[in-house]
């Protein structure tokens, strides 16, 4: 399966460029992203009816093409896989990372991974499928190995919203709806559940807002631009709503690439 580059990519300088390799349930993603010019990246998705069939597309790719194993600035794998718990890093265990998944999740049978975040001190265990794991390791062994969960913390946390109210802030990425909330001190919740529709995903808004005891009428919420059903359903019980870009996967990339 060969892969035709853009003529502008300069393949002789790919010491610049970052890979991001994205992980889905039914496909998966790769950018090249050039961290010395603001150009669109390339992008390529590997479509199938599983992970399993779209993984052997990528491998296939892999193999063909050159370009994955030229030199690069920085390479990184992001799992948006759903199976992902937060653990205060005091706590953790590299010995217990897969006992504490099994006690959340009965049916987990890939590998546990960790990853540790610096601001707030937490490590984040995810499951990748063994087979896609252990390539991963052993072909870009220089790999940073994330969860989009932490993705959305960080990228979060940066932005310039106040922190004077607890906040909510929403991410849809097929039929997995991310919750992040922040109270105006710290990070207090980021979950992901199955949402199919507007009325599944105002659930559990309303739940989770219960639940951490958010202010209906000061704290905020901020939904992703042009989600307008969510935004209406939202309406009737609280009131401070802003938008957010909903390109955060593209928009996070770029200033990942720019910053590496």
């Amino acid at each position: 399966m060969e892969i035709r580059l853009p003529d502008s990519m300069d393949v002789y300088s790919f010491d610049r460029y970052t890979l991001t390799i994205e992980i889905f349930p039914v496909r998966m993603v790769f950018t090249l992203s050039d961290t010395t010019q603001e150009q669109s990246p390339f992008r390529y998705v590997f479509d199938g009816k599983d992970l399993t069939t779209v993984f052997a597309q990528f491998k296939e790719a892999y193999f063909d093409n050159s370009f994955f194993a030229f030199p690069l600035k920085n390479i990184r794998i992001i799992n948006y896989l759903s199976k992902f718990t937060l653990v205060p890093r005091l706590l953790f265990d590299e010995k217990q990372k897969e006992k504490q998944m099994r006690f959340l999740f009965s049916s987990i049978e890939g590998k546990i991974l960790a990853q540790t975040l610096q601001q707030p001190e937490i490590v984040i265990l995810h499951e990748l499928p063994k087979e896609i794991a252990d390539f991963f390791q052993r072909t870009f062994s220089e790999a940073q190995l994330v969860h989009c969960s932490g993705e959305l913390i960080h990228y979060y946390a940066q932005l310039p919203a106040t922190r004077k109210t607890a906040q909510m802030y929403l991410y849809q990425e097929d039929n997995q709806l991310y919750i992040t909330c922040f109270s105006s001190e710290k990070l207090l919740l980021c979950n992901s559940f199955e949402s199919r529709n507007a009325s599944e995903s105002l659930y559990y808004i309303l739940y989770i807002w219960k639940q951490l005891k958010f202010d209906q009428r000061n704290d905020l919420i901020h939904i992703p631009e042009g989600d307008l059903e969510l935004i209406e359903k939202v309406r009737p019980y609280i009131a401070q709503i802003q938008t957010l870009s909903a390109n955060f996967r593209t928009d996070y990339a770029d200033r990942k690439a720019m910053l590496n």
